[in-house]
């Protein structure tokens, strides 16, 4: 993924105090969501969050992590506590990320923001997964989601129910 290198480059940057240097690198790259994030932390403007594609998106810095929390501060919309639980699971603070997770409700229209709460609040509230398994499909219906939506009901010894779901493919 080429912009990983404009964020490596561009993080060093203004981790040595060249901001503008580093908005320059960051202006380069193909657009993504943790460039645009960096972006709007440097210059202490606003996201359009229509633009943001979160496909392929899975921040993993320590140092977009305290971006994502200060854009927090300052907007607080589902993409955003999306993108920091995910960081936050990757760094074992699960509780963290399940309240940011929870806190989104049923805004998000993004099939895998569903599949992913499922998994990380798996076994909190089975209505609650069965629910984001069924958005998720509702969102796109791509066989992954099917699929998990299958190994949910055999998981919860249902087979009966994972049948028709499975069956069509």
């Amino acid at each position: 993924m080429p912009h990983q290198s404009y964020l490596e480059v561009g993080i060093w940057y203004n981790s040595i105090g060249l901001t503008a240097d580093a908005l320059k690198v960051f202006s380069l790259s193909a657009p993504c969501p943790e460039i645009e994030f960096w972006k709007a932390y440097l210059t202490d403007s606003r996201l359009d969050f229509s633009k943001i594609d979160l496909n392929l998106s899975f921040p993993f810095r320590s140092e977009t992590g305290k971006v994502l929390e200060a854009l927090l501060q300052k907007e607080n919309h589902w993409i955003l506590r999306y993108q920091l639980a995910l960081l936050y699971k990757d760094r074992n603070r699960t509780n963290e990320a399940k309240t940011l997770l929870n806190a989104c409700g049923n805004e998000p229209d993004f099939a895998p923001f569903y599949a992913t709460r499922a998994a990380i609040c798996q076994g909190d509230d089975a209505g609650k997964t069965l629910a984001d398994y069924q958005k998720a499909i509702s969102l796109d219906k791509g066989w992954r989601y099917q699929k998990l939506l299958t190994q949910y009901y055999l998981n919860q010894h249902q087979p009966e129910k994972a049948l028709p779901v499975v069956q069509q493919y």
